[in-house]
C-alpha cells in the first residue's frame, strides 16, 4: 500500500535500502538497547534483516555494552545431606489449579516426595 508517498508494509514504512542506516541510528538514540529497539522498529519501520542489523548494531556499541543489565552472580549452594528421615522437611505448595485443586508436597528425606491434593 502506498500512503502519503510512503509505501508500508501493514502499518509500518518499508525503510529503502539507501537509509536503513539512518533509520537504525534514529532508533539506536539513546541507546536503548536491543529489546527496546526492535520494540520501536516493528511498532514503525519494516526492512528486511532488521532485527539482525539492530542486534549488530548494538553488539559494538560501547554505551550500549556498559549499560547493558549484568545478571546478579550468586553463590550455589546445596543443603547438607540429612543423617535421617524428618531431620529437615522440604514443602512446596502449588494452587489453585485451573481443574480446582490445590498441592501440597513435602519431602522429608532426600529420596521420598510425597503429595496430597485437595479440592479448592
Amino acid at each position: 500500500m502506498i500512503e502519503q508517498g510512503c509505501v508500508l508494509f501493514r502499518e509500518r514504512v518499508i525503510i529503502p535500502t539507501t537509509l536503513r542506516t539512518k533509520v537504525l541510528k534514529l532508533l539506536h538514540q539513546g541507546h536503548p538497547g536491543i529489546q527496546r529497539m526492535k520494540s520501536l522498529a516493528r511498532n514503525y519501520a519494516y526492512s528486511p534483516g532488521m532485527d539482525h542489523d539492530i542486534e549488530e548494531m548494538v553488539r559494538v556499541c560501547g554505551p550500549c555494552a556498559a549499560a547493558a543489565k549484568q545478571p546478579f552472580k550468586a553463590t550455589l549452594h546445596s543443603w547438607p545431606p540429612a543423617l535421617k528421615s524428618w531431620e529437615r522437611i522440604h514443602i512446596d505448595f502449588a494452587g489453585p489449579r485451573q481443574e480446582g485443586t490445590s498441592s501440597l508436597s513435602w519431602m522429608p528425606t532426600q529420596s521420598t516426595l510425597r503429595s496430597f491434593q485437595r479440592p479448592t
